[in-house]
C-alpha cells in the first residue's frame, strides 16, 4: 500500500549488530529475516523504490545478503562500530553509504578539529561516489559551533565534481 501511495524510499531493518558483529549467526539471521524481507521488499523493488538498510554496529556478516535482497543503501555506516574505509571498499560499488560521522569527535573536539575530522572522513568516503555525509545518530548533543563546523566542512569537502 505504501508503494501505491507514492513511497519514495523504503527504510527497513533495525539494529541487528553489535560492534563485534551480528546478534545471531548469519545463517540463522538469513533463515529468519530473508523470507520476510523478500515479501516486504518485492513491491518496492518492482516500483524502483530504493531500499535503505538501517543497522548500527558492524553488520558486515550480512551485508552481501542485504545487497542480494535488493537494498541500495546502508544507514548508518557506524564509524564507532566498524572500519568505514573497509566497509566502503567492500560494498561501496553496490550500496550507497549514509552517515559515517561519529558523534564522539563531533561533541568533544573543537571546531577546527571537527573540520579536520569531517574532511578526513568525507574525502575517504566520497571516492567512487555513492556516499551521503551525515551523522550516525541524533545531533542534539553536538555543540552548535561544532555542528556549524561539520556542516561547513561537508559542503567544503563533500561536493562531487568540485
Amino acid at each position: 500500500r505504501s508503494v501505491e501511495a507514492g513511497l519514495d524510499i523504503l527504510f527497513s531493518g533495525d539494529d541487528v549488530a553489535y560492534k563485534s558483529g551480528t546478534y545471531m549467526e548469519p545463517e540463522l539471521f538469513k533463515k529468519i529475516y530473508s523470507p520476510h524481507a523478500e515479501k516486504m521488499y518485492a513491491p518496492a523493488l518492482r516500483a524502483g523504490v530504493p531500499i535503505i538498510f538501517d543497522c548500527d554496529g558492524d553488520p558486515s556478516q550480512i551485508m552481501d545478503m542485504m545487497v542480494e535482497l535488493g537494498c541500495s543503501a546502508h544507514f548508518p555506516v557506524d564509524a564507532a562500530g566498524l572500519d568505514y574505509r573497509e566497509h566502503k571498499k567492500r560494498w561501496g560499488g553496490r550500496l550507497t553509504m549514509v552517515g559515517v560521522l561519529d558523534l564522539d569527535p563531533l561533541i568533544r573536539l573543537d571546531p577546527p578539529q571537527v573540520e579536520a575530522y569531517v574532511k578526513e572522513v568525507v574525502l575517504a568516503m566520497k571516492e567512487g561516489g555513492r556516499f551521503v555525509a551525515g551523522t550516525i545518530t541524533a545531533i542534539n548533543e553536538i555543540p552548535l559551533e561544532n555542528y556549524v563546523a561539520m556542516v561547513n566542512a561537508i559542503h567544503r569537502y563533500g561536493r562531487y565534481g568540485a
